[in-house]
């Protein structure tokens, strides 16, 4: 009897382990991570994003860029970007990947079907290899459950760089496309 409850303390001690420090592990029981980012740093996000949104939406331009724009803002302003404090399980991994792939569709639409100078095709294209860059390491994430939870904060915060880079990327497409550049 006593071998018993000895054996089902570790089993439980064991599942509760594998919890904290495996998060998407096929034994966890509680899977979503939670952790809060830098304000400061995602402050200037926001203010940066917040700013681009009113610029775009005092564009009097009816161009492709103008309408696909308010579509690609929308992608930037997911929860991972803007929120006080992240949860992050792997259904919201799927739908950043969805998001992602969706966002570098659009950035494809407009390098295809717009004339470009070269430093805007410059800025897509390191907003598109971002993009990539950021789809690759998701798939990576949903891949491998045995990161602990330190290293899939330290990935998703990565992540959240990237998807800032290609979002600053875009910015200065925006701004080299319409001419609105101060040198």
């Amino acid at each position: 009897m006593r071998r018993k409850r000895t054996l089902g303390l570790i089993v439980i001690i064991c599942l509760v382990l594998m919890t904290l420090i495996f998060p998407y592990s096929f034994f966890s029981i509680y899977k979503p991570i939670t952790f809060k980012p830098d304000p400061i740093f995602f402050k200037d996000y926001r203010n940066e994003l917040k700013e681009l949104r009113n610029v775009n939406e005092q564009n009097e331009s009816t161009g492709r860029v103008e309408f696909y724009t308010d579509f690609i803002l929308d992608t930037y302003e997911m929860d991972l970007m803007t929120a006080d404090r992240v949860k992050v399980s792997k259904r919201d991994l799927n739908e950043m990947l969805d998001s992602i792939r969706s966002l570098r569709n659009l950035i494809l639409i407009i390098v295809f079907n717009e004339e470009l100078s070269s430093e805007s095709k410059n800025y897509l294209d390191l907003s598109l290899q971002r993009c990539l860059l950021i789809e690759e390491n998701i798939v990576r994430i949903k891949s491998f459950p045995y990161y602990t939870r330190f290293q899939l904060i330290t990935l998703i915060k990565n992540l959240q760089n990237d998807v800032q880079m290609s979002f600053d990327m875009y910015t200065h497409f925006y701004e080299e496309y319409y001419g609105l550049k101060s040198d």
